[in-house]
């Protein structure tokens, strides 16, 4: 017959793991918080490159092209 061990109590981090957690969140949400930027750049400077007319078929002019693409997260 086999005996295993479970802990009654939950396990306690240190405060260097705890630090060293929310110094790789940090990290992680800064790294998103660039590459969304970047594509919503990435979308600007595309859209900027098209002619007028290219934008009048998409139903933009030229001085919406930021609103458009940041339309998700401001109301205007």
């Amino acid at each position: 017959m086999a005996t295993t061990f479970a802990p009654t109590t939950p396990l306690k981090r240190s405060r260097f793991m705890q630090s060293l957690d929310n110094l790789m969140i940090g990290i992680a949400q800064g790294y998103k918080a660039y590459v969304d930027r970047q594509s919503r750049l990435d979308q600007i400077n595309a859209l900027h490159a098209l002619s007028d007319d290219q934008l009048a078929a998409k139903g933009l002019r030229r001085d919406e092209i930021a609103r458009y693409v940041f339309r998700d997260l401001y109301y205007i």
